[in-house]
């Protein structure tokens, strides 16, 4: 719970909408730039793949790809956070906490053993 909820508001903050807003439009002129710049993002999604993997060492989540779990998990993050602030400037700020347990709640659902703590 503790580092989606960091996750959502490190993408959430305004310098992060910000930058994105500005470097989107290079984005689609130039693909290698796209390319080289999520490959970097992508360490933004550590503190979670961190998680995934230690539970799923410990025997609280299914064996699964640490990668495309945390790709799963933060994805809905993005849908709900980011890309609505980013977009027209929508906040679900208010939401936060339910959307999250929700979020994390599926999440086990699927990978979940039932073992957790």
């Amino acid at each position: 719970m503790a580092a989606l909820g960091d996750y959502i508001e490190a993408i959430t903050e305004k310098r992060y909408i910000g930058l994105n807003r500005m470097v989107m439009t290079e984005f689609m002129r130039d693909i290698d730039l796209a390319h080289r710049f999520f490959t970097r993002a992508e360490m933004s999604n550590n503190p979670v793949r961190a998680v995934i993997q230690e539970a799923t060492k410990d025997g609280q989540l299914k064996e699964i790809d640490p990668n495309y779990a945390t790709d799963l998990l933060t994805a809905g993050a993005k849908a709900i956070f980011f890309w609505p602030e980013f977009l027209i400037g929508e906040s679900h700020e208010a939401h936060a906490t339910h959307v999250l347990n929700d979020t994390v709640d599926m999440f086990l659902f699927k990978f979940g053993t039932g073992k957790g703590a």
